[in-house]
């Protein structure tokens, strides 16, 4: 899910959120989004990357990326707090979400 909260605040203009399902698997999504986005010469502010946590934040400036396993993004439910926020891009709209 991509949203653009550029309108509602003035912390980062993107939100990128996404589900894995495993810390492993998150654990290759940071290593992976890390490298591509270091060869479009973007490179990472902050991050929150406790692989103990049901979430981790990669924080770019222009766009933050939250990787959430299922419990965590069930638990936060960002979408529903950034409800406001115009969709950029959903998957989940070809699965019935």
């Amino acid at each position: 899910l991509v949203l653009n909260i550029g309108k509602l605040t003035s912390i980062t203009d993107i939100f990128v959120i996404c589900t894995a399902t495993s810390s492993v698997q998150i654990k290759a999504l940071i290593r992976d989004i890390d490298e591509l986005l270091h060869r479009r010469n973007l490179r990472l502010v902050n991050s929150v990357d406790n692989l103990n946590s049901p979430w981790v934040l990669l924080d770019y400036n222009y766009f933050v990326i939250h990787i959430f396993l299922k419990e965590g993004r069930d638990f936060y439910k960002l979408e529903r707090l950034w409800s406001d926020a115009e969709i950029i891009y959903n998957s989940n709209k070809e699965k019935g979400k």
